[in-house]
């Protein structure tokens, strides 16, 4: 167990035990397999009576890359508020976050939440305050993501005076088949980026009754190897561009609402 427990950094599910090496044995967590929850790797929720606001990103990112060294697909987020410092990879470590690409492509994450919320605080809420890219999808086949709420810091100033690096969902090249519904993404200079890493192919991307607000540019595919990407039942609402293809590429959009983007910003 070696390598379970030196990945496992947070000890959501393999535990070190203090009688015995690693090598020999741990302790692990019982679980159905169904889902590796991200709460077991220590997440905390904001609320109102803690101002300072605890970072979640390697919560978040330990349950991840478990589920990957699990060959599992389902990341299951809890109800809250939670704030993120950095980005977090829906990729494995050895991908984008060692610089190499292409690189593994056999694996598969569903990152879920518990829906978008509402006035009431319900569901589940990811927020980036510094920005940056937030949601880093990597290189895998058949990626999905559900009842995310995805929140930037917002507009200051204009939309077109946002980092031009804040992006909400940001998908790399050579990935394939993604899926993400009922995610709202709010507040970035670019809500959903397609090939945001290299000129390289990336097809087969399907959003479907998700929200983009508040944004310099709702979706841009960003390179001429970006295909089939569809939208079905999405609102756009308050971007100054909805969606923007830089290099050709068509976009299949069904239904939904693109409504104009108010004349501040």
């Amino acid at each position: 167990y070696s390598s379970h427990v030196t990945l496992d950094t947070r000890e959501g599910i393999y535990i070190k035990s203090t009688a015995t090496s690693a090598a020999t044995g741990c302790w692990v967590r019982a679980y159905d397999h169904d889902a590796v929850h991200a709460i077991w790797f220590g997440m905390t929720r904001n609320t109102n009576s803690a101002p300072v606001r605890t970072d979640n990103t390697a919560a978040i990112q330990a349950a991840i890359d478990v589920t990957l060294l699990l060959s599992a697909q389902k990341v299951q987020l809890p109800q809250g508020n939670y704030n993120c410092a950095v980005g977090v990879y829906s990729d494995p470590p050895a991908n984008l976050r060692a610089a190499v690409s292409p690189g593994t492509g056999a694996f598969s994450v569903k990152l879920c939440g518990m829906g978008i919320g509402n006035n009431e605080g319900h569901g589940t809420s990811l927020t980036f305050p510094t920005g940056g890219e937030a949601i880093i999808i990597g290189q895998g086949r058949g990626m999905e993501g559900r009842d995310l709420r995805i929140a930037g810091p917002g507009v200051s100033t204009t939309r077109a005076a946002m980092p031009s690096g804040d992006v909400g969902l940001a998908i790399a090249a050579y990935g394939s088949h993604f899926l993400y519904e009922n995610v709202m993404v709010i507040g970035f200079r670019t809500g959903i980026k397609t090939g945001f890493n290299s000129n390289n192919l990336t097809d087969s991307h399907q959003f479907r009754g998700c929200y983009v607000a508040n944004c310099y540019v709702g979706l841009e595919i960003a390179q001429n190897q970006n295909f089939i990407v569809g939208l079905g039942d999405c609102t756009f609402a308050d971007c100054t561009t909805h969606v923007k293809s830089l290099k050709g590429p068509l976009v299949n959009i069904s239904n939904g609402n693109y409504s104009t983007a108010s004349a501040n910003k």
